[in-house]
C-alpha cells in the first residue's frame, strides 16, 4: 500500500470530525470590548493587586492616625508580703501609722498621649504611605494594560486562525473540483496518472493545513476562554472581523507625550520616588527634638500618691509635657539618611531608563503598525491577482492549454496569497494593540 493510500483516508477521517467537534457546545459571542471587560473582571492578578492596594490604603490611615492622641487603660491586682509598719509618734498626739502593711493592692489608670512635635516624622510617614498607595494603584493599572494586550492578542489569534481555516477550506474545495476535472480528463487520456496523484497530494496537504489551523484556533480559543473567565471547553464566537480597517496612528510627538503621561509603570515609579523622598525626611526627623504631652487618672487601693497609705480607694491625676532629643547615636541616623538618599538616586536613574525604554517602544510600535498597514493593500492586490489567475488558468486547463502542474502552481499561489492576506490583516490588529499598550491606552 502506498503512502498516499495510507494517509488520505486518515486525513479524510480527521477532516470529517471537524464539524461535529465544533457543534457540541453553544458558542459565546464576544466583541473585543466585551472580552476586555470580562478579562479585567476575572483576572486573579488584578484581584491580588487590588488587595495590595487596599493594604496600602490602610497604611495611609495608620500613618494619619499618629496625628491624634493615643489613650490606654490599664489595671492591676497584686498580693504583697507583709512588711513592718512605720508608725510615728509625735508629742501631744496619738501614734499614727504612716506606712501600713497592706497586702492586697488594686488599681487602674486611664492615660492619654499626644505627639506635639516630631521633627516632621509623622507628616513624612503620611506622605510616604500616600505615595506607596498611588504606586500600588498604578501597578494595578499596568497589570490591567498587560492583561488587555494579552486578551487582544488571544482574540485576534482566534480570529486569524479561523480566517486561515476558511481560506484553506476554500482551497480544498478548489482542489476537489480540480480533482474531479483531472479524473475525467484521465479517463479520456488527456492527462497522466501522475497528474491525478499530484492533485490528490495537494488536496491532502491543504486538509492537513486546515487541521493545523483548527488546532491553532482551538488553542487560541482555550486561552481566550481562560482570560475572560469562561470554563474550559467553552466555545467562543468572535464578533469582530479581521478585515476591519485600522485608524491612522497619531503623530509620533503626540504618542510620546501620551506615553509619558499615561504609562502606569512610569506613574508608579514616580510615586515610589516621592515615597523615598518622604523616607529621607523620616530618617532626618530623628535629628530633631520630639515633644509630647501625656496625662492620666489613677484610681487605686491604696493610692501611693497619697500619704499616709490607707486601705481604701482614692483617685489622683497628672499632666506632663516631655521633650526628648537624641544627642549621640554613633552615626546611625546619618547612615540611615545616606541609605535613603542612595535608594532615591537609584530610583531616579530607573526613571530615566524607563523614559528611554518607553520612547523606544513607542517608536518601534508605530513603525510596526505603519509597516503592517502598508502590507495590507499589497496582500489584497495579490489575492485579487491570484483569483483571476486561478480562474483563467482553470479555463485553460480544461481546454488543454496548460498542464495540471501549471494549474497546481497557480492554485498554490492563490492559497499562499490568501494566507498572506490573513496574516497581514492580523498583523495590523496586533500592531495596533501593541501601540495602545506602549502609549498606556
Amino acid at each position: 500500500m502506498s503512502a498516499r493510500t495510507r494517509v488520505a483516508p486518515l486525513l479524510a477521517a480527521l477532516s470529517a470530525l471537524l464539524p461535529a467537534a465544533a457543534a457540541e457546545p453553544e458558542a459565546v459571542r464576544l466583541s473585543l470590548a466585551e472580552a476586555l471587560e470580562r478579562a479585567a473582571a476575572s483576572a486573579p492578578r488584578l484581584a491580588t493587586l487590588a488587595a495590595r492596594e487596599q493594604a496600602a490604603v490602610a497604611l495611609v490611615d495608620e500613618a494619619r492616625a499618629q496625628r491624634g492622641p493615643e489613650s490606654f487603660l490599664t489595671g492591676y491586682a497584686a498580693r504583697l508580703s507583709s512588711v513592718p509598719e512605720l508608725t510615728i509618734a509625735l508629742p501631744g498626739a496619738p501614734p499614727q501609722t504612716v506606712f501600713p502593711s497592706i497586702e492586697n493592692n488594686f488599681g487602674a489608670r486611664i492615660g492619654l498621649t499626644q505627639a506635639i512635635y516630631t521633627g516632621g516624622r509623622i507628616p513624612a510617614q503620611v506622605d510616604a504611605a500616600a505615595s506607596e498607595r498611588q504606586a500600588t494603584a498604578q501597578d494595578r493599572l499596568a497589570a490591567g494594560r498587560d492583561i488587555a494586550l494579552e486578551t487582544a492578542t488571544a482574540y485576534w489569534g482566534l480570529v486569524t486562525a479561523r480566517e486561515a481555516e476558511a481560506v484553506l477550506s476554500e482551497s480544498i474545495a478548489v482542489f476537489e473540483a480540480q480533482l474531479v476535472d483531472t479524473a475525467n480528463m484521465l479517463r479520456y487520456g488527456m492527462v497522466a496518472e501522475s497528474d491525478l496523484l499530484n492533485v490528490r497530494v495537494q488536496r491532502d496537504r491543504a486538509v492537513l493545513d486546515r487541521l493545523q489551523a483548527r488546532a491553532a484556533a482551538d488553542t487560541a480559543e482555550a486561552n481566550l476562554a481562560r482570560l475572560v473567565g469562561l470554563p474550559p471547553g467553552s466555545r467562543i464566537e468572535a464578533a469582530e472581523p479581521l478585515g476591519a480597517p485600522a485608524s491612522e496612528p497619531p503623530p509620533l510627538d503626540a504618542l510620546l507625550a501620551d506615553a509619558r503621561a499615561a504609562r502606569p509603570e512610569r506613574a508608579a515609579l514616580l510615586a515610589r520616588v516621592e515615597a523615598l523622598k518622604a523616607a529621607v525626611r523620616i530618617e532626618e526627623a530623628a535629628r530633631r527634638p520630639q515633644v509630647f504631652a501625656n496625662g492620666g487618672y489613677d484610681y487605686a487601693r491604696p493610692n501611693r500618691e497619697i500619704l499616709p497609705f490607707t486601705d481604701e480607694w482614692n483617685g489622683t491625676w497628672d499632666v506632663a509635657l516631655g521633650v526628648s532629643f537624641r544627642v549621640f547615636d554613633n552615626g546611625r541616623t546619618s547612615a540611615a539618611v545616606a541609605r535613603r538618599h542612595a535608594q532615591l538616586a537609584a530610583e531616579e536613574q530607573r526613571l530615566r531608563e524607563l523614559d528611554d525604554a518607553i520612547a523606544l517602544e513607542v517608536v518601534a510600535r508605530r513603525i510596526e503598525l505603519e509597516t503592517a498597514r502598508a502590507a495590507v493593500p499589497v496582500a489584497e492586490s495579490a489575492v485579487e491577482a491570484a483569483r483571476e489567475s486561478r480562474r483563467s488558468s482553470g479555463e485553460q486547463y480544461r481546454a488543454g492549454v496548460i498542464s495540471s502542474t501549471d494549474l497546481l502552481a497557480v492554485q498554490n499561489a492563490a492559497l499562499r496569497a490568501g494566507l498572506e492576506r490573513t496574516a497581514a490583516l492580523a498583523q495590523v490588529r496586533l500592531a495596533g494593540a501593541r501601540l495602545d499598550r506602549a502609549t498606556g491606552r
